[in-house]
């Protein structure tokens, strides 16, 4: 969570350092079991053990659209990610530009010609490595460019906006609910201790972090641009 003040003058500073403490260990504890070699791109064959299937995706989504009284839209992770997403429409209207992407369900059609479409989502990230997950700040923008839809999101390491926090707070308690591992996005966005990531520093310029091991591999405040034909 990035609204943190790194425990200074905060009565919960103890907890909050034990609970840190204990989700380095963990994640720790992951790659071990899910890359036994420590090379990035060589995991086990564990690693699509105990993901989450479908109709567990769906279900959280109703659930999470329930409680917070939000569309909620599924995204299916790309080929090189290792998670699927769901998305937690926070400022703006259904149907979400981000349905633009998901190719499923109504469009936001002629919304967008009347006006171009700002949104705030707060994105739930599901691995497939296991019960596993993480929260993400996104805003998009949705725009037409002569005859093509231009849709991009700019996710950030955390989630910041004030708007957002009693929202993202009622997401993390239904993780728990749900028997579901929710790891905060400031110890995810660290690089593992004694791993092999010079393949991933020659594609991304920049060394691995959790993230990138458990979830993605892109670095976590990457910009996703798309050219979709007008809707």
């Amino acid at each position: 969570m990035g609204f943190c003040s790194e425990g200074k003058g905060c009565a919960g500073a103890g907890e909050c350092k034990d609970r840190k403490g204990e989700q380095s260990e963990r994640l720790m504890a992951l790659i071990d079991r899910l890359y036994p070699t420590r090379r990035f791109g060589e995991p086990s064959g564990a690693i699509h053990e105990g993901g989450f299937a479908r109709a567990e995706t769906a279900a959280l989504g109703r659930r999470l659209s329930r409680e917070l009284r939000a569309p909620v839209y599924f995204v299916r992770g790309g080929e090189d990610e290792f998670c699927d997403f769901l998305y937690v429409l926070c400022v703006g209207r259904h149907p979400g530009g981000i349905t633009a992407v998901a190719g499923a369900g109504e469009r936001p059609g002629e919304r967008l010609i009347e006006t171009p479409l700002r949104e705030a989502y707060l994105r739930v990230c599901l691995s497939t490595h296991g019960r596993l997950a993480c929260v993400q700040e996104v805003r998009a923008r949705l725009d037409l460019d002569q005859d093509r839809t231009v849709f991009e999101e700019r996710p950030r390491d955390g989630v910041f906006d004030k708007v957002l926090l009693a929202r993202f707070q009622t997401i993390i308690a239904a993780l728990i609910d749900e028997g579901i591992e929710h790891f905060d996005m400031g110890m995810l966005d660290k690089r593992p201790l004694g791993c092999d990531d010079v393949d991933y520093e020659e594609t991304f310029g920049a060394p691995s972090t959790y993230l990138n091991w458990l979830f993605f591999p892109q670095p976590v405040t990457t910009t996703r641009t798309l050219l979709l034909p007008a809707a």
